[in-house]
């Protein structure tokens, strides 16, 4: 039983690797199956079994982290931003960027950007 709950877990961990290293890709539930060779069904389930999240809400929470780093310490605008770690809209992008941080986009940038004087 531990030795199969331990393979699941490696291949979580797979999983997550290959999210980390291609958030700013387009990354689709069916791409990711056919990457791991496995159902959707059997992906989201162990994913969520292993991680407690969603495995989109995962890859959201990547590209967050991801964009909160380049609204801190970059000078590119928002659409620059939500391209670059591939949100499919720049609405979708501030909706959730605000819910996650509590602030505005600029607000954020305004308390917590690096200023390079």
């Amino acid at each position: 039983m531990f030795s199969i709950k331990l393979n699941i877990m490696r291949k979580v961990l797979k999983k997550e690797y290959y999210i980390n290293l291609n958030y700013q890709n387009k990354i689709t539930l069916e791409e990711l199956s056919k990457t791991f060779f496995v159902s959707k069904y059997y992906l989201c389930r162990t994913f969520k079994e292993v991680t407690g999240l969603n495995i989109m809400d995962f890859i959201n929470e990547k590209r967050l982290a991801e964009a909160e780093k380049l609204l801190r310490y970059s000078r590119l605008n928002i659409t620059e931003i939500s391209e670059k770690v591939w949100f499919s809209s720049v609405n979708y992008f501030i909706e959730l960027f605000k819910n996650k941080y509590k602030y505005t986009r600029r607000a954020f940038q305004n308390k917590y950007a690096y200023k390079n004087n």
